[in-house]
Order: structure tokens, then sequence, then C-alpha cells
């Protein structure tokens, strides 16, 4: 009982007893109170390319006041007298645009003589879910980066741990990830303006590309107005297909970052465990304990950010993903009838599976969080002091009992048994559509009738 007093009489003093004996000076927590402005941050110059493209789209704009940044959303102003900035007006005419899109393109599309045996109505409602993926993913996106200044939030704190955990955030090397990321956007989405060109240069685009135009021009016979009506339609494919891409590659990169973070703190900790159990110096249990909350506070605030997004992206990839396994099924002559049609449908099948795929890449994270269990598991006691069995019990509960992951809307971390759930079900659908796939009504049959 006197040891447990002990323990949490000193438990303030743990880290401060041991905290420059095995990492250097210039690698501990002397330096919490000096902050680094968030132009300086190794994070925030890192994402410049992205930053720049959702500047473009409407997607994140940020103000700054001093060596404060600030998202344009931010209600800084005195009370009463609240400003509307140019930068929050485009934004609201650009993700406002994607909805129009959706409702004026997408909608309108449907004019009623669509045929549950023609592959056409399938067509439309692909591409009205396209649409519509494009109006979400930018609002998200939107909401995402500006509701509670959480993107501007994110810039802060990693400019605060650049110089709290040096060691750790030194690790980060995103410069020509962000770039790369940046020009993929741009590269994929060019593919689908090559393709929409190729079909306007042989008069082969569908009409039910061209609502509500299709109304007031004769699509069908060449002229100027078709002319100008192909560019702009082009261009909304290109816009609208850049904007919702965004999300994903932000997505992407902070999986990466958390996934970097993580592992110099692994590997940190990983070699003190190994120098501690060789030399018998005790293990500054509460010391990396509260490293690791700091770097749990960054990631919290993130999956924050992309918990809607997470939940929505299984959401609606899960249904199309369904849709084109049921139109390549039960459809598969008409919509596989040229190579053209054969490589559409594989772009649709290839960005499904590769939208999936990016939100499932937030496993790595899961697993990285909770490396730290093994070699707390793997420790002996004995090189545990008295005063550091309290923080060694708390930090084995946060590793073992919380789970630390990208989550959609609290509901479930994206882990490798998630991962495992989400390919089970697609394989059962896919077996059960061939499974109960109707006989063609053309194949002649035989049969003894009795008629009375």
């Amino acid at each position: 009982m006197a040891n447990v007093q002990d323990a949490i009489s000193t438990l303030d003093m743990a880290g401060r007893q041991h905290n420059t004996r095995r990492i250097p000076e210039a690698f501990s927590e002397r330096q919490v109170g000096q902050v680094l402005a968030i132009e300086d941050s190794k994070v925030y110059k890192s994402f410049k390319p992205l930053r720049v493209v959702m500047a473009i789209f409407g997607l994140y704009h940020e103000r700054k006041s001093g060596t404060q940044i600030h998202d344009v959303s931010a209600k800084r102003g005195e009370p009463g007298k609240q400003k509307v900035s140019a930068l929050q007006v485009y934004s609201f005419i650009a993700v406002s645009y994607m909805w129009v899109h959706f409702i004026a393109r997408g909608l309108v599309a449907f004019d009623g003589n669509e045929s549950v045996a023609n592959s056409e109505l399938y067509y439309k409602i692909m591409l009205a879910v396209w649409y519509l993926i494009c109006a979400l993913q930018a609002t998200f996106c939107y909401c995402a980066c500006h509701y509670n200044d959480r993107l501007p939030a994110i810039w802060r704190e990693c400019a605060r741990l650049e110089t709290d955990l040096p060691s750790v955030m030194e690790a980060i090397k995103l410069d020509l990830k962000t770039k790369i990321a940046a020009a993929f956007v741009v590269f994929y989405n060019a593919i689908n303006i090559v393709y929409m060109v190729y079909l306007m240069a042989n008069e082969l685009t569908p009409v039910f590309l061209y609502p509500p135009f299709h109304y007031v021009v004769n699509v069908t016979v060449p002229s100027t107005e078709v002319t100008i009506l192909n560019v702009f339609v082009a261009f909304s494919a290109f816009y609208t297909g850049l904007a919702a891409f965004v999300p994903y590659v932000i997505n992407i990169l902070f999986c990466i970052l958390f996934y970097t973070l993580f592992k110099a703190f692994n590997d940190e900790f990983k070699e003190e465990v190994q120098q501690a159990l060789v030399t018998g110096e005790p293990l500054r249990v509460e010391f990396h304990r509260r490293r690791h909350l700091k770097l749990c506070k960054l990631f919290d605030i993130a999956d924050r950010m992309f918990s809607f997004f997470l939940a929505y992206v299984l959401v609606l990839n899960t249904g199309l993903c369904c849709l084109i396994c049921y139109m390549l099924i039960y459809h598969l002559d008409e919509v596989a009838g040229t190579p053209l049609d054969i490589l559409v449908m594989a772009s649709w099948v290839v960005q499904v599976v590769m939208q999936l795929g990016v939100v499932s890449i937030g496993a790595i994270v899961n697993d990285q969080a909770h490396s730290p269990l093994l070699e707390l598991n793997e420790a002996q006691l004995d090189i545990i002091p008295d005063n550091q069995l309290i923080p060694f019990q708390m930090f084995l509960n946060k590793l073992s009992v919380t789970p630390i992951g990208f989550s959609a809307l609290g509901m479930f971390t994206m882990d490798k048994p998630t991962i495992l759930t989400i390919i089970g079900m697609f394989l059962t659908y896919f077996f059960l559509m061939i499974q109960f796939k109707p006989s063609d009504v053309t194949v002649p049959c035989a049969g003894n009738f009795t008629a009375t």
C-alpha cells in the first residue's frame, strides 16, 4: 500500500527524473513552451502542393494574422461585425456548382424512357451516382477542413510537436509524396478528358451526357453550339473529377504521416526497452506514455476530420461496386460490346476498388499505433521502477482497450479485421449474383406438358 501511495505522489515527477538520460537534450521535452511558427512547420510546407490545388477548387482557404493561420470560415471578428471574405464566396460557389451539376446533369438525364432490360438505365444510374459522389466529396472536404478550424488545428499541433517531439517529427518526409500525389490526381483525371474527347471527335458521345442542354441544342448534328457544349462537358468532367479526388489524396497522405510518426516513436521506444533489458537501467514508461499521448491528440483531430468522409465512402462505393457487379454479370454483352466499353467498365472497377483501398490504408495507422503493446508485454518488470508501475498500467490499458485508428463515425475502426469483413462481403455478393443469375430467355428449352 505504501508503494502505491509513493507511486501516486511521485507520478508528476517521474518524467522529469529520467527524461534526459538516454534521449539527447535537444530531443527532450524542455522546449514545450516554445511554439514554432506554422509557416516554418515541416508538415505545413510539405502539404503546399495540395493546399494550392484545394484553394483552386474552393475546398480550403486560409487567412493569416501574425504568426497564426485560420481558415476563412472561422468567426474571428467582433460580435455583430462578422465579415464574409471573397474566398468564402468563391468556395460557396465552387461547392454549390457540384450540386447544380448533379441535379441538372445527373437527375435530368432520366427521361422516363429507360428500361430495366437496357443497359443505358444502369449507365445513367452510374453517371448520376458519380455526380453525387463528386458533390458529396467536395462538400465533405470543405466542411471537414473548415468545421471547428480542424485543418488549421492540425497545422498548429504539428508545429507544436516539431518543438516537443523533434526526434519523432524529423522522420517525416512528405515533400516528394505530396508532389507525386498532386500530379497523380491531375493525370488520372486527364485520362477521363482524353476518353471524352475521343467520344466527341468520333461523334460517339451518348446523349445522356449532355443534359440539360440537349433540350435546346440538337447534339446529334455537328455545329458550333455542339462544339462549345463539348468543351463545357469536358471541362466539367475534369473540374468535378479533380475536386472529388482531392479528399482521397489528403486521406492517404495523412495515413502516411501518422504511420511515419507512430513508427518513429515505436523505434525509439523499442530501442530504449532493449537497452534497459541489457543494461538494467530503469525504463521511463511515463515519459514515453506522454509522448504517445501527444501523437494521439494530433491523430484525434485528423480522425474527427475524416470520420464522416470515411463512413460515406464505404457506403456509396459499396453500393456502386454492387451495381457494377450486377451490370457485368447480367448485361455483360451490352456493357462490353466493344473494346472501348470494356475500357470504361474496367476504369469504373479500378476507380471503385482504388477508392475503397485508399480508405482501407488507414489500417496501417492502427497497426503502428498499437505496436508498443508488444514491447510492453515483453518488458521485464524488474526494469520498471515502482513509481512507473501506474503509468505502465495506464499505457497498457490505452493500447489494449482503446482502438486507435481512423473510424467511420465512431462505429468501427479501420483495421485488418474490418478490411477482411469488407472483402468477404463483396465476394459473397459476387458469388450470390452468379448463383442466382436467371437463364437466358433465348435459350431453347425442351419439356413435357400435360394439358387438361
